[in-house]
């Protein structure tokens, strides 16, 4: 019998996030006679939000430091490299690509993939882009969740487009569920989430949150997730007057008690084309809201209500009321989102694609 292929997945840390989601949604789904996986955090470790789902997965997780402000993974993951000679090492986010390619080459891993899952503005300045550009081109392939994302990082980190591989988000849909028009105290919850900073631009949201109270004050508001934004975004609220109807839980392990409350989910994001989140909106048969902001985005007419960024909240507000209003549009569009993650976002395929790059890069280098 051939040995399993052992793998590390390197992540930032297990926080609330697309990237530790789509690890998540992946993984149990690779053939497990054929690969040995690991998942190791930088920092976090067992406070992480995600520590305990991670282990849940029923593979290796391991903490390479308890604290990003006491970096113990500059001792800690050379260590773990050199100890357990892996075959693949497919880094995720900022840290864990600028440290674990440049490491995982120097030691001699036979395939080094970067994943690149970002779209923070700040990459794209000095000295973070040459950063990034110089520690991309140490791995042997890096995938890309849009194709916009791949030409941006051609054009100004300069990357070799032949190293890129556009793998788009997948998610499993799950059986229909009986749609919500409310909760036991009368409320409609409509959601947004994800990290708070800037160009999530929750600050749309809660404009939103603020015209949609005007037109029926059973309306209320979560936003799921932790960031640097948090606070402006919470005084922001108080601002417009939605400090109690406005709720801010911060990182949560699990979405799935989001989702069930939901009446609606809102994607009012800038740059992302279809991100994790939205895709589990869809497979939670939640009907959604979506800024349309790019050509992917706009493609989405049938899964989802699309709204015009140039209008103003006031108007996204009525087609959000309408939508809501409206059982057979609603459940139209949830199938349609359903049906969408079984062929245009199908996990399997996305599964099956890192798993053929996988062997394509090891054949002869094992």
């Amino acid at each position: 019998m051939a040995r399993k292929i052992k793998v590390l997945h390197l992540i930032d840390s297990l926080a609330l996030g697309g990237a530790q989601t789509m690890l998540f949604a992946c993984l149990p789904r690779f053939e497990a006679a054929r690969y040995d996986f690991t998942l190791a955090a930088l920092h976090g470790g067992r406070r992480a939000v995600f520590w305990e789902r991670a282990r849940g997965l029923g593979f290796k997780v391991v903490a390479l430091s308890p604290s990003r402000f006491v970096p113990l993974y500059a001792l800690t993951l050379p260590g773990l490299l050199a100890l357990r000679r892996y075959d693949v090492v497919h880094c995720h986010l900022y840290a864990a690509n600028w440290l674990g390619k440049p490491l995982a080459r120097l030691l001699g891993t036979p395939a080094v993939v970067g994943h690149d899952h970002c779209f923070d503005a700040f990459r794209f300045k000095a000295p973070w882009r040459q950063i990034d550009g110089w520690t991309a081109g140490c791995g042997h392939l890096t995938f890309v969740i849009s194709s916009s994302l791949a030409d941006r990082l051609v054009r100004e980190e300069g990357l070799n487009p032949k190293r890129l591989v556009i793998l788009q988000n997948g998610f499993a849909s799950r059986p229909p569920k009986v749609p919500k028009n409310g909760d036991s105290d009368g409320l409609r919850w409509i959601g947004a989430a994800g990290r708070l900073v800037g160009w999530k631009r929750f600050e749309r949201f809660l404009q939103l949150a603020q015209a949609m109270r005007a037109i029926d004050p059973r309306y209320a508001f979560i936003i799921a997730g932790d960031g640097p934004a948090r606070r402006e975004l919470k005084a922001m609220a108080v601002d417009l007057g939605l400090e109690h109807h406005v709720v801010f839980p911060g990182a949560v392990a699990r979405l799935e008690p989001f989702f069930d409350r939901l009446s609606a989910f809102v994607l009012t994001s800038d740059l992302e084309d279809v991100p994790m989140v939205l895709l589990e909106a869809f497979a939670h048969r939640v009907p959604t809201a979506t800024l349309a902001i790019s050509p992917v985005r706009s493609q989405l007419l049938r899964e989802t209500l699309l709204l015009d960024p140039t209008r103003k909240a006031s108007v996204w507000a009525e087609e959000v009321d309408g939508l809501l209003r409206d059982a057979a549009k609603c459940s139209a569009l949830t199938s349609a989102a359903a049906k969408a993650l079984d062929e245009r976002f199908s996990i399997d395929a996305q599964v099956a694609a890192m798993d053929a790059h996988y062997r394509r890069l090891l054949a002869g280098r094992r």
